[in-house]
């Protein structure tokens, strides 16, 4: 089993996510295995939009003080 800091995450980028499809009126799936770079699939009028799912405990806060940062490695990007 993971470090329980690492499902947590998990789990606040899938509870985050689905509250933003379900405003959106989007459906959502959920992939098993994470082959491809895409943990979440969301669509709406027959669109579809992939999502790498990320989480920090520790944002980092840009210079004008509201924008959070998070750097990805240049395979996930």
């Amino acid at each position: 089993m993971g470090e329980p800091e690492t499902w947590q995450q998990e789990q606040v980028s899938l509870a985050y996510l689905s509250a933003v499809a379900t405003r959106a009126g989007a459906t959502s799936a959920v992939w098993n295995v994470d082959k491809d770079g895409v943990d979440v699939t969301l669509q709406r009028n027959l669109i579809d939009v992939a999502f790498q799912m990320k989480c920090t405990f520790a944002p980092t806060v840009l210079s004008d003080g509201e924008t959070y940062a998070f750097d990805l490695d240049v395979r996930t990007y």
